[in-house]
């Protein structure tokens, strides 16, 4: 990636290995339709979303078992016998979070080493072609290499927000390789816990996740990384929890509409483009509104939809999904 503008098809994916898969995921899969392919990976056995999602779309869904991929199960047990679980989130979860990568490598083993791949997260809904960011990105790093694009804060590298990463097949493979031999190798334990400690020391939540490793590995190539933030024509709404709490004051009156092809932050002065919204944690009962009728969030649609009733039984059914799925995972070890 050089700075030239691509038409080489982006690979697009998503990953989620859950057995009860969660109800919002049909509305990312029908938002991400809207714009390009889209490339399913879990290891769900005969899933069909044709029940729930309107799949009327000139882009196609693709769903892909990881464990039918040549030496993704080799790769898993090799993983799941270093790794160990520096964070106060559940083992399981932590764990099912680096496997997506060697599942996402195994993926595009077709690819050739400079295509590029897009991964989104579940909670994510994109408001423009991955090709047409894409493009923007490399046009703003003239002459130069460009192997991640991701989005983090200016001043740290440590952690880069999961919503949505671009990174070539070689970059990705780089990577994968880098968590096998290096992040969790003995020489690194030290390190790592001390990271740790530096969280639940001060008694926070959170730890060693897969975000915090690609972080690791791209202060390492950091002459062939693109801020997303850097982009000064587009916003990105990296959680919308934090949106609400510290930024939505700076935009009075504010509205986020999600019209077909395109997401706009509208308020009394202005209006800016959005790259995508992240619906984290709690926000995702705000997901459909976003999907559904008006397509829109204001200020008194989520006071409306985060009711303390329906957070507290949509919480309740999290839980219990949550459950059956760690159970299920359990068993079929």
């Amino acid at each position: 990636m050089n700075g030239i503008k691509s038409n080489k098809p982006i690979f697009v994916a998503t990953f989620d290995d859950r057995f009860l898969i969660p109800k919002y995921i049909k509305y990312f899969i029908a938002n991400t339709l809207q714009f390009c392919d889209l490339n399913f990976i879990t290891p769900k056995k005969n899933i069909n979303f044709k029940k729930t999602v309107n799949l009327k779309s000139k882009f196609k869904l693709r769903i892909i078992n990881p464990n039918d991929q040549n030496g993704y199960k080799h790769v898993k047990y090799l993983f799941n016998e270093l790794f160990v679980n520096y964070s106060t989130n559940n083992s399981i979860f932590e764990k099912s979070c680096f496997e997506r990568w060697f599942a996402l490598n195994a993926a595009t083993n077709e690819l050739k080493q400079d295509d590029i791949i897009c991964l989104l997260d579940t909670d994510f809904l994109i408001g423009m072609k991955p090709i047409d960011l894409f493009n923007e990105c490399i046009s703003k790093k003239e002459n130069d290499e460009i192997h991640l694009i991701a989005n983090w804060n200016n001043k740290y590298l440590d952690t880069l927000s999961p919503e949505i990463t671009f990174m070539t097949k070689s970059y990705l493979y780089g990577f994968c390789e880098y968590l096998i031999t290096i992040y969790f190798s003995p020489a690194m334990k030290s390190k790592l816990l001390a990271e740790y400690f530096h969280t639940i020391g001060n008694g926070s939540r959170g730890g060693i996740c897969d975000m915090r490793a690609l972080g690791s590995y791209a202060k390492l190539h950091k002459d062939k990384i693109f801020n997303l933030n850097n982009l000064k024509n587009f916003k990105i709404i990296f959680n919308l929890n934090h949106f609400l709490d510290e930024e939505a004051h700076e935009f009075p009156n504010w509205k986020i509409s999600f019209n077909q092809y395109r997401q706009i932050l509208s308020s009394r002065d202005n209006s800016i483009k959005i790259i995508g919204t992240h619906f984290q944690g709690k926000a995702k009962d705000l997901i459909n509104l976003a999907c559904i009728g008006k397509r829109e969030l204001n200020q008194y649609l989520v006071e409306k939809n985060f009711n303390k009733r329906k957070i507290a039984l949509r919480k309740y059914i999290k839980k219990i999904n949550f459950l059956i799925n760690t159970i299920i995972k359990i068993l079929l070890k």
